[in-house]
């Protein structure tokens, strides 16, 4: 952000991809900060102007991000508005997978909030397979925790299991802090199921939060890629495979 900020003062030099990818980054880093209402103002800068300068990716990674802020906000309503407005620029997108994985995480996101856990499943599902097509770790340990999640609020347990193992394997691999509470999850899961692995995995956890403490190598990796109000209203449609 601070770097960003050292930058805004060359806004007007840059061309207008340059401008939106720092609209759409600050917005993102807004939302992880739980600047949730500063994200929305930066987003509603950005949003006509990639619209009316065609920069399609652009506009439905804003949407997207957009649809975070409300989301995170409890305003459910607005966030799938805003999910499914990114959706229809999906067919013009350069990036074919990784923004929709990343719209597909958060949509599966909302509808776990809303106790939807079908499709909760449907979304979290394509946006792991997207991710991996392309490879990207970090957006698939998103979306792998969250459907592992899912799977553990169904009490599917061994389904939930597999997502977690594979998210930690990626956590450990980026040394992101999300290793520790993924850590706990498998705990969680293992804990009336196996003693010997739900000591293995709570004294892993125990481990990474003394690390974390004594300010270890223990930091997050964050990945930016080039980076309807009612049950019946238009959804996106998640690829069959």
């Amino acid at each position: 952000m601070k770097a960003l900020e050292r930058m805004w003062t060359y806004l007007s030099e840059m061309d207008t991809e340059t401008q939106l990818t720092m609209y759409s980054l600050q917005a993102i880093l807004h939302n992880e900060l739980k600047n949730h209402d500063e994200a929305i103002l930066c987003i509603n800068k950005a949003i006509d102007m990639a619209q009316r300068s065609k920069h399609f990716d652009h506009c439905f990674e804003l949407w997207t991000t957009l649809g975070v802020s409300y989301k995170n906000l409890g305003d459910f309503d607005s966030a799938k508005t805003c999910f499914n407005t990114a959706y229809r620029f999906k067919n013009k997108l350069r990036d074919k997978y990784l923004l929709p994985a990343y719209n597909y995480t958060e949509l599966g996101k909302l509808y776990k909030q809303l106790n939807n856990m079908e499709l909760a499943e449907k979304y979290l599902t394509s946006a792991v397979k997207l991710s991996k097509k392309v490879n990207n770790g970090l957006k698939q340990l998103e979306a792998q925790v969250a459907l592992g999640e899912c799977f553990f609020q169904q009490n599917k347990i061994t389904e939930a299991i597999q997502q977690f193992d594979e998210a930690g394997k990626i956590a450990e691999r980026h040394f992101t802090k999300k290793e520790k509470d993924i850590m706990l999850k498998l705990a969680q899961c293992y804990e009336k199921r196996d003693t010997v692995k739900y000591n293995k995995y709570l004294s892993r956890f125990y481990e990474l939060s003394i690390k974390s403490q004594n300010g270890g190598e223990l930091t997050m990796h964050q990945s930016y890629s080039n980076n309807t109000h009612a049950e019946r209203e238009f959804q996106p449609e998640p690829p069959d495979d």
